[in-house]
């Protein structure tokens, strides 16, 4: 768990968390054996879901699907497995690939690469879902650009602000005071 004793003084979940170490590798997985061809496969942990670069160097290095393997014990009954799926839904967009969740206690899902949802199954059930999935090898500019979109996006919000306020206190100073009405003859008295 990274950020332990930060994280602690939010939630105590931090402690049912072990501790994990980062692994050397593009996040691809090739199974298959004899005359199977070998598919490459992007895994990225339900922690690593939440931020694109586990799925975009998997899908660098070739990924056709990607995976999200989870256990959402630790949460419960709480919403985390609902916001997880939420997760896998936009890298099925961002990088144009089926996600396949697979859940020991929360919700296992497909999802296509529209983000739709096709199949899922409840909390807390042993269930298992089949499907034929699309095998895809295209690029989208998330995949091909990752961390430089949000960066640009970043520095034009931030020239934005600036120029909006800049401009706010510009218009605030070009305006006179308002000048006091001067009282009528009734008012006077």
């Amino acid at each position: 768990m990274p950020m332990r004793s930060f994280f602690r003084h939010f939630s105590h979940y931090v402690d049912y968390a072990s501790n994990f170490s980062k692994g050397h590798g593009d996040g691809v997985v090739h199974p298959g054996s004899g005359p199977m061809p070998r598919l490459p496969i992007g895994v990225a942990t339900c922690y690593e879901v939440a931020f694109d670069r586990a799925f975009q160097q998997s899908v660098a290095a070739g990924a056709q699907i990607l995976t999200v393997p989870t256990n959402n014990a630790t949460f419960g009954h709480s919403n985390m497995t609902w916001q997880q799926l939420g997760m896998s839904r936009i890298r099925a967009v961002e990088f144009d690939r089926e996600v396949v969740v697979a859940a020991t206690t929360g919700v296992s899902a497909l999802v296509r690469p529209d983000g739709v949802v096709t199949a899922h199954t409840a909390t807390w059930t042993p269930a298992y879902l089949e499907a034929t999935v699309p095998l895809r090898s295209t690029r989208t500019p998330a995949s091909r650009l990752g961390w430089w979109v949000q960066g640009v996006l970043l520095v034009l919000t931030a020239v934005g602000l600036a120029a909006g306020i800049r401009h706010d206190r510009g218009s605030a100073r070009a305006i006179p005071p308002a000048a006091k009405p001067t009282p009528t003859a009734e008012e006077a008295t």
